[in-house]
């Protein structure tokens, strides 16, 4: 007797954050991180049929997503993450992850990186 067992890989989900223009970011301004689907794949019609979670994550920095949310202006759930103004530390780098689940067991995920800028210093 033999048992024959076939896995089959569940694609991926295509997920991209909408790049900043610049590396670094100013500690006086509100950061707006946009997630965002592939355009170009089944993506964005299979979202309409399962249900999609949006979860962003910090894999570097001294901002906890969970624990400071009285420095966010909106859920780590949503497409877009907004940090507020002078909620992350000048001259700190900061990574962030989003990551998005559909109901069929299909995830994906993308990260980005910036650094606070620190302030000019006069002479």
């Amino acid at each position: 007797a033999w048992v024959e067992i076939q896995v089959e890989a569940q694609p991926r989900i295509n997920v991209f954050i909408d790049p900043i223009l610049t590396k670094s970011w100013n500690n006086n301004k509100k950061l707006t991180l946009r997630g965002l689907l592939d355009p170009q794949s089944e993506d964005q019609s299979s979202a309409k049929r399962h249900n999609l979670k949006w979860q962003w994550s910090t894999i570097n920095g001294d901002l906890d997503l969970v624990v400071d949310k009285n420095k966010l202006a909106s859920s780590t759930t949503n497409p877009e993450l907004v940090i507020k103004a002078f909620a992350m530390t000048v001259g700190a780098q900061y990574g962030f992850r989003l990551t998005i689940t559909d109901d069929a067991g299909r995830s994906g995920f993308s990260e980005i990186s910036l650094q606070i800028n620190r302030p000019p210093v006069m002479g």
